[in-house]
């Protein structure tokens, strides 16, 4: 990650759903290496999204 630049990366779990759904499974792993699950409504998803990424800036 460190030499692509990257501060995160998000991987949607399309093997449970997610696509034409209101819920979804997000894993986020941060420059770190540290990954975080997130699960739920997608409006739910993106402010895990958006909180992780504010917090690795």
């Amino acid at each position: 990650m460190q030499s692509a630049h990257l501060d995160l990366v998000v991987a949607n779990d399309v093997s449970r759903g997610g696509m034409g759904t209101d819920d979804n499974r997000v894993i986020i792993i941060d420059r770190q290496g540290r990954r975080t699950e997130a699960a739920g409504k997608k409006s739910l998803i993106a402010e895990a999204i958006i909180d992780a990424l504010l917090e690795a800036l």
